[in-house]
C-alpha cells in the first residue's frame, strides 16, 4: 500500500471510483482524521492540511497529539 508522508505521519490513499474521489485517513494513530480530493496532488495537499489542523487542534485544547504507533517501514 502506498502512503503519503508529512511531519512523521503517514496517510492512506483509497480510490472511491463511484464517487470519482480519492479518500484517506491518517494511519497508525488512535484519533480519526480523514481527507479527500479528486486527484493525487490535491489529496496530498489535503492530507498535509489535515495533519496541520490535527496538530493545531491538539495544541489548542492542550492534548498531546497521537504519535504514529507503527510506520510503514517497521514491518
Amino acid at each position: 500500500m502506498d502512503y503519503l508522508d508529512y511531519k512523521g505521519y503517514q496517510g492512506t490513499i483509497e480510490l472511491q471510483a463511484k464517487k470519482n474521489m480519492i479518500i484517506g485517513k491518517i494511519a497508525f494513530i488512535d484519533d480519526s482524521v480523514s481527507y479527500k480530493g479528486n486527484s493525487r496532488s490535491i489529496l496530498k495537499k489535503e492530507f498535509e492540511a489535515a495533519v496541520d489542523r490535527y496538530l493545531e487542534a491538539c495544541r489548542r485544547i492542550g492534548k498531546e497529539p497521537n504519535i504514529p504507533i507503527i510506520s510503514k517501514d517497521s514491518t
